[in-house]
């Protein structure tokens, strides 16, 4: 029996990903825009999530743009 786990990136991983500071991605969890756990102190970003949340808003923006 083998149940997959999701792959958790560190704030620093997704501050990295998306371009951004450190802070903003903890802003995101804290005001719920990201999903993530706490790993004692540290936030741990769900991957699959943040990929997710990134195509909604692209989605988003192309269908405003195109109106």
């Amino acid at each position: 029996m083998s149940s997959a786990l999701p792959e958790l990136m560190t704030v620093k991983e997704a501050a990295d990903y998306l371009k951004v500071t450190p802070q903003y991605v903890r802003i995101l969890c804290q005001e719920k825009v990201l999903e993530y756990i706490r790993v004692g102190t540290e936030y741990r970003i769900f991957r699959n999530q943040l990929l997710n949340s990134l195509q909604k808003a692209f989605s988003a923006n192309t269908e405003t743009a195109a109106k």
